[in-house]
């Protein structure tokens, strides 16, 4: 406690509610600089285990990738991703879903990872959001997964702006459910139906 007084006279840090924090973001930069790397790394983890099912979503995700626990972090970054989706924080989603993606052990199945990018760029009006999803087809075709390239060309016809283009996907999507009454080939087919109208 006299400790912290010293800091908060010295106006190093001050009070907030019940918490502290740096009187200016350069004073923290010089603190957090300081730290040796171990040190820096612990410390994330401490917070990332004591912040894990917060409100702050974010926050677990970003310790555990700063202390260097890539299991962790992966799970806590795609849980985070799932949290901004529900809130609509498309942006958010992607730069999660990017960390993900760089977290993701090398012999991975990425079909559903890079779907679900592809999406998070779409709907947060990246420029980038086709060449994703062009990635995310390329994935499901390698792995020869019929419903995960149908529900790529889905996601393609969403990303593309030309009516042709969008409608070829989903054609082949189509094709590709099966001609089975299913509650996804009835989406696809209302799909179809309202895709020329928008």
């Amino acid at each position: 406690e006299a400790a912290l007084e010293s800091l908060i006279e010295a106006r190093v840090l001050e009070v907030a509610g019940e918490r502290y924090r740096f009187h200016h973001a350069l004073a923290r930069e010089a603190v957090y600089d300081g730290l040796l790397p171990a040190r820096r790394r612990a410390l994330h983890a401490a917070l990332a285990q004591a912040l894990e099912g917060d409100a702050e979503w974010a926050a677990p995700a970003h310790h555990f990738y700063e202390a260097r626990e890539p299991e962790k972090a992966l799970r806590a970054s795609l849980a985070a991703a799932d949290e901004a989706m529900r809130l609509h924080a498309f942006a958010d989603a992607r730069r999660q879903l990017e960390r993900a993606r760089e977290l993701w052990p090398d012999d991975g199945d990425q079909v559903e990872l890079l779907a679900r990018l592809a999406e998070a760029a779409r709907l947060a009006g990246e420029e980038d959001a086709l060449v994703l999803a062009e990635e995310a087809l390329d994935a499901a075709e390698a792995a020869g997964e019929a419903a995960a390239i149908a529900r790529a060309h889905l996601l393609l016809s969403r990303a593309h702006h030309r009516l042709e283009s969008r409608m070829a996907h989903l054609e082949i999507a189509l094709e590709l459910i099966g001609p089975e009454p299913t509650e996804e080939r009835a989406a696809l087919e209302l799909w179809i139906a309202t895709a020329p109208h928008y």
